[in-house]
């Protein structure tokens, strides 16, 4: 689900706009851990959330002033944000629960998604059912 809309962003813009827009996840993931882990931060983290913030807005402006689509930005800080998430959650499963299990546990959930959205997607269905018929996977 997260790289629906990276590659929704990647059709509206550049890919070198996209990545530094990607660079956002750590903003996401100190506002999400100050939150929702009760972290706190020092004044060094708010000032590189301050950098990236001012490095993603300058390099977003190319050279002939034209400035980049909206609809990136959007798509960028929906991924971003659904990423810092994931990682959110990563930190407080693993503080609170031994590896073994979270690991168990983000593995069992990626792969239920993955079978969700292979039978979600109707290429991805046809695609699977001509390869059964031909009983070959490769």
């Amino acid at each position: 689900m997260i790289y629906y809309p990276y590659m929704r962003a990647l059709a509206t813009t550049n890919a070198a706009v996209t990545v530094v827009l990607w660079n956002f996840i750590p903003v996401f993931v100190l506002l999400l851990s100050q939150v929702f882990l009760r972290e706190v931060l020092q004044p060094t983290d708010y000032a590189a959330i301050f950098l990236l913030i001012l490095s993603g807005r300058l390099v977003t402006l190319e050279r002939s002033g034209t400035k980049t689509p909206w609809k990136a930005i959007l798509f960028m800080g929906a991924a971003s944000l659904l990423y810092a998430i994931e990682l959110t959650t990563e930190k407080y499963v693993y503080d609170h629960t031994p590896f073994l299990n979270g690991y168990w546990w983000f593995c069992l959930g990626e792969l239920i998604t993955a079978i969700v959205i292979l039978g979600v997607h109707r290429q991805t269905r046809k695609l699977l059912y001509v390869r059964f018929e031909k009983k070959s996977f490769f």
